[in-house]
This record gives C-alpha cells, structure tokens and sequence, in this order.
C-alpha cells in the first residue's frame, strides 16, 4: 500500500496543492527514467482518445461537392448529409480541404 501523506506543490501550502507522495515521486523521477533507459514509462504512453483515420470515400466525396458548389466547410457538412446521408462533420471536412489545397488556415482578426 501506497503512504498517504501529502506534499504541498507551490510556494507554499496556502498557494499550492496537495498531491499524493506516489503521485510525487513519479513527477520527479520521470525524465531520470527516460535517460536512463531511453524509454517513455507505460504511464505517458497512449493518453487520450485514439484517432480516427479518415476514409477515401469521405475525401472524393468532400473533393466532388467542394468541385460542384465550392462551399466553406460548415455549408458543405450540411450539403454532403442532405445528398448522401452521411454525416463528415465540418473539422474533419476543413482538414481534407486544407490537404487538396481547397482551403486555407487563417487566424482570428484582431
């Protein structure tokens, strides 16, 4: 069984907060691991949702209505579900666009 006591992370313990000792020593011994024996530790590996591939089939179809209406990526979400009933939502169309070159990434204006 893992020791209960806590540790205080911050400058002090009315700023800072608790983590378990455990919790600790896996913090500050990570990067020694990883030089050590040139391995991520299973902890850091495969975090967070898998992706999912995009299929072929949703890339022509994004190429074949972009070609026929040229719309933006939310107009052609729209238009793809009323046509084919397949629903490709609208970051993933944007991401296809900017492959093809259809599309290009812009930053906030301001």
């Amino acid at each position: 069984m893992v020791p209960t006591q806590l540790l205080y992370w911050g400058n002090n313990a009315e700023m800072g907060c608790k983590i378990p000792w455990d919790n600790f020593w896996k913090i500050q011994t990570g990067p020694q691991r990883i030089q050590k024996n040139g391995t991520i530790p299973k902890i850091c590996l495969n975090l967070g949702r898998p992706r999912r591939e995009i299929s072929d089939e949703c890339k022509d179809l994004v190429k074949l209505e972009h070609g026929k209406y040229g719309l933006n990526a939310l107009y052609l979400e729209k238009v793809i579900y009323a046509k084919h009933k397949i629903r490709i939502p609208h970051n993933t169309i944007h991401k296809i666009m900017l492959k093809k070159g259809f599309s290009r990434r812009r930053g906030n204006p301001g």
